[in-house]
């Protein structure tokens, strides 16, 4: 699929009194600060960061035109998103709001653009994000820019070529047992896990008894 270059047709700037929780996201994938205006968008920015099957994305991506009582008027969309095989165009709107008459006439306007255009439309709520995937993207977040020496993933497919699968502890302590830097093995886990090149049952709490196993897609650790 062709990638779209979707470019921000708006500065997002903090207004006092409006409410709006505004601050930046330091997007790896995309390679610069990603704005947003809420905290449910900047949780959803989580998941589009840590997405494998997101390529890149892009926030106030372009402006839709139509028309109320004859008259223009212009709606932003929050985010576009190209994935492998598909182009989102993306409102994150509590859902609690989505009932608004001018937020639904805006909403339409969005499906009826995506219609034409062949991007997928999709409203995301609070209730399309698990909160403990959340947080265990969140916390594996914080180790993403660790660098993981080639002989720790060599050591570490090792292991789990054996073992198959290892709890998060026992998988440290082996790295400890068998390498000069011990002090961080959990540190290299975490950012293998984040990575993709290692996987673990997202859906529950990560901890030490979490259990590991190398990515299905195989190759990623050298």
């Amino acid at each position: 699929m062709q990638i779209v270059n979707f470019q921000p047709v708006r500065t997002v700037v903090h207004r006092r009194g409006c409410g709006k929780r505004v601050g930046f996201f330091p997007s790896m994938k995309v390679g610069r600060s990603i704005a947003f205006e809420s905290l449910l968008e900047r949780d959803f920015i989580y998941l589009l960061e840590f997405d494998q099957n997101v390529i890149t994305f892009c926030e106030q991506p372009l402006t839709i035109r139509y028309y109320e009582n004859n008259r223009e008027k212009s709606y932003i969309p929050d985010f576009a998103v190209q994935r492998l095989e598909s182009i989102e165009i993306i409102e994150v709107k509590p859902k609690d709001k989505l009932h608004d008459e001018k937020i639904q006439k805006k909403l339409t306007a969005g499906h009826q653009y995506c219609n034409t255009a062949g991007y997928e439309y999709l409203i995301v709520t609070e209730d399309n994000i698990n909160p403990v995937i959340l947080n265990n993207i969140k916390a594996l977040f914080g180790y993403s820019q660790i660098k993981v020496p080639a002989k720790i993933k060599m050591l570490v497919r090792e292991l789990l070529d054996q073992s198959k699968v290892m709890t998060l502890n026992n998988l440290s302590v082996a790295i400890e047992a068998r390498s000069d830097n011990a002090c961080i093995a959990k540190s290299y886990i975490y950012n293998l896990l984040y990575c993709h090149e290692l996987e673990v049952n997202l859906a529950d709490p990560i901890s030490l008894n979490s259990k590991v196993w190398l990515s299905r897609r195989r190759g990623t650790i050298v």
